[in-house]
């Protein structure tokens, strides 16, 4: 009887473990120490007016699709589709600054935050986060290419 009991004991422990594993929300968030030094490092820079090529990578209708953002004072002015030449709605592309929000708030909160900087300027060259282990289609994924200072 006692070796029944123990081993019901042991399969219910084991059993109860393998739930908590499945937890959504067991976890250890990621921190990439790279995001604050790089984040010091461009806004050391005061850069206020420059252009980027970036393309976003993710479950969504123009994944993969470079776009050319022109910065004046700290804001959008203008975005540009590689493919198509056209000119599109501002409202859905960030500068990097903005792109630097999104990333330090995900940095230390997210199930992963990888990314590679550029060395002279500081800005995120790509950045992938995985906000968590046990959802879809919800990682944040995008390059930065072609980047160019306006000096004044």
């Amino acid at each position: 009887m006692k070796v029944q009991t123990l081993a019901a004991a042991v399969a219910l422990t084991i059993a109860s473990t393998a739930v908590q594993a499945q937890n959504p929300d067991d976890f250890t968030p990621d921190f990439n120490p790279e995001v604050p030094q790089s984040l010091v490092k461009w806004f050391s820079k005061g850069l206020t007016d420059y252009s980027f090529q970036f393309t976003r990578y993710c479950f969504c209708q123009d994944s993969g699709v470079p776009y050319i953002v022109d910065v004046r004072d700290r804001k959008v002015a203008r975005v540009k589709n590689t493919e198509t030449g056209a000119y599109t709605d501002n409202q859905y592309f960030k500068t990097i600054d903005g792109l630097f929000v999104e990333l330090v708030k995900h940095n230390g909160t997210a199930y992963k935050v990888e990314g590679s900087f550029n060395s002279r300027w500081g800005y995120p060259e790509s950045v992938y986060v995985d906000i968590h282990p046990m959802m879809a289609d919800e990682e944040i994924s995008y390059r930065i290419d072609q980047f160019f200072a306006m000096m004044p």
